[in-house]
């Protein structure tokens, strides 16, 4: 397996193991292994506490900031526009294939900033699981 590859599966499945629940689940399971019902208890605690709306809300914004996405006219000409992929799913079924889209933002608004002029060329990245099909092929637009 080439090292690339590698290092998708593992940056797609070692946060499995460092999620908050899974976190709980191995506290929880020490604390039946050792028997201490308080560990059980605050690792219950703790996974009600970032469950709340509360919790979650205020870390999503102490994560992503508080950027917001700015007016068209306020953006800079710039060499060249690059869409990140990652928005499509490709699914086949018998001799079908459709897509369904996840976040369609990173699309259509590289294409509103092409539109006003913003650059001469519009890239989209061709990102590409192992076990995912090219998305820059369903995206290519027509010249």
């Amino acid at each position: 397996m080439h090292y690339s590859n590698t290092m998708i599966y593992l940056h797609k499945i070692l946060p499995t193991f460092v999620l908050p629940i899974m976190l709980v689940i191995i506290v929880i399971l020490i604390g039946l292994i050792k028997n201490k019902k308080k560990l059980i208890y605050i690792a219950i605690g703790v996974l009600y506490i970032i469950s709340t709306p509360i919790f979650s809300n205020n870390f999503f914004k102490l994560v992503e900031g508080s950027e917001y996405r700015k007016p068209i006219g306020a953006i800079d000409i710039a060499d060249a526009i690059v869409v990140l992929t990652g928005m499509l799913e490709i699914n086949e079924v018998g001799d079908s294939t459709y897509v369904e889209w996840g976040d369609t933002d990173r699309f259509f608004g590289g294409i509103a900033l092409f539109k006003a002029g913003k650059a001469q060329k519009l890239v989209f990245t061709g990102g590409k699981m192992p076990w995912d099909k090219f998305e820059n092929e369903v995206l290519k637009l027509p010249l």
